[in-house]
């Protein structure tokens, strides 16, 4: 019954929606009915305390204002069901639309997902991180596929990342699989799956990197750009019992007990720092270098007593370093240098803002590592 009345209606009248008319009509209507029972009732009163007063009958009898009241609730109440009607109705339409908008998502990414699935080569893939390889500075990296293609004798597929290449074979549950070395220096590399079919390739990118709404016992396996630390000899630092005071000409005398700690390659024991200098800046100009293999108070542990006149500015520190492949390293503590201000309390600790970046390079020079610091 509803659907039929409202299929009579217009959408709009005037450029406004049939729906908002039946609001607004219906409001005004609630509301004028209340103005008018409130007029009435005052008018009813007024006259019935005057004819009170003068003690005379009303030469026109008033309705009274209970069966003015009956009149009025009826027609609120047939305005109040309109709107509700209205607001239902409104409301089913939305419901309807929002479904039907819902629908068509599905139905586009159903058509959408079948349409790609058709134009790739693998429907599914995962990664697996292997062995370290220190000498080559790589890392095995295993990558199997799930295709919908049904490969002939002469196809193959192969999967490449940057030079390291391998061709997939077919495992017992239909994946194919291979393994290529990849740099530990690159986060999540990306690689070219590709079929190779008589004179035709077909190529897809493939990226180890996370892979969302996956569940943590599905989760892959991912080279996140860290694996080189366990291939070149790494170390600790601190900065322990600063103190600054001020000292003669506007200067400011600093002492603070620096600690180095050196440690092996952990994936190759033989790579170890043969070099390690200690380095002390005031704003980029350097005021102090110490060979600390000449300063060992330990067989990789390192102390220096540092004790300087300096001015203001920031005091940075760092270690400079040769390893045993003659690769040469300027490492700085994240997010660390010396407080050096008139209010410095000890308490406070030596950490701040992040300072310059750590850097790796190999023997010919070339920068294999750029980073903020090590912790």
């Amino acid at each position: 019954m509803t659907d039929e009345l409202f299929h009579y209606i217009p959408e709009q009248i005037y450029g406004i929606d049939s729906i908002l008319w039946i609001f607004i009509i219906a409001a005004i209507v609630i509301v004028l009915m209340i103005v008018f029972f409130i007029v009435y009732y005052q008018i009813y009163k007024y006259r019935i305390n005057k004819a009170l007063t003068e003690e005379k009958r009303p030469k026109r009898p008033l309705v009274s204002p209970g069966a003015v009241a009956v009149s009025v609730g009826i027609v609120v109440w047939v305005a109040v069901t309109l709107f509700i009607m209205s607001m239902l109705y409104l409301i089913m339409g939305v419901l309807a639309q929002v479904n039907e908008m819902t629908m068509q998502d599905v139905r586009n990414n159903a058509v959408y997902f079948t349409e790609t699935a058709k134009e790739k080569l693998a429907t599914d893939y995962r990664f697996k991180v292997g062995s370290k390889h220190p000498d080559t500075g790589t890392i095995d990296l295993t990558v199997s596929v799930d295709t919908a293609l049904v490969l002939g004798k002469e196809d193959k597929l192969t999967f490449r990342v940057g030079d390291s290449k391998t061709e997939l074979k077919a495992g017992a549950d239909g994946w194919y699989s291979g393994t290529v070395q990849a740099s530990v220096w690159k986060a999540n590399p990306s690689g070219i799956l590709t079929l190779e079919s008589d004179s035709d390739r077909i190529s897809q990118i493939l990226s180890d990197s996370p892979r969302l709404f996956e569940s943590e016992e599905e989760k892959q396996e991912t080279v996140d750009g860290t694996e080189w630390m366990d291939m070149f000899p790494t170390l600790e630092s601190a900065a322990l019992n600063t103190s600054i005071s001020k000292a003669e000409n506007g200067k400011n005398r600093i002492r603070s007990e620096l600690t180095v700690t050196a440690f092996p390659a952990k994936a190759d024991s033989s790579n170890v720092f043969t070099e390690l200098t200690l380095v002390f800046d005031e704003d980029g100009k350097v005021f102090r270098k110490v060979e600390l293999t000449k300063e060992a108070a330990g067989q990789n542990a390192y102390t220096y007593q540092l004790n300087e006149l300096v001015g203001t500015g920031e005091i940075d520190y760092y270690i400079l370093a040769k390893d045993t492949k003659g690769n040469s390293y300027k490492l700085y503590r994240e997010n660390e240098y010396i407080l050096n201000a008139d209010d410095y309390q000890p308490a406070q600790g030596d950490t701040s803002f992040a300072s310059s970046n750590s850097t790796i390079t190999d023997k010919d020079g070339k920068l294999l590592k750029a980073f903020s610091g090590y912790n």
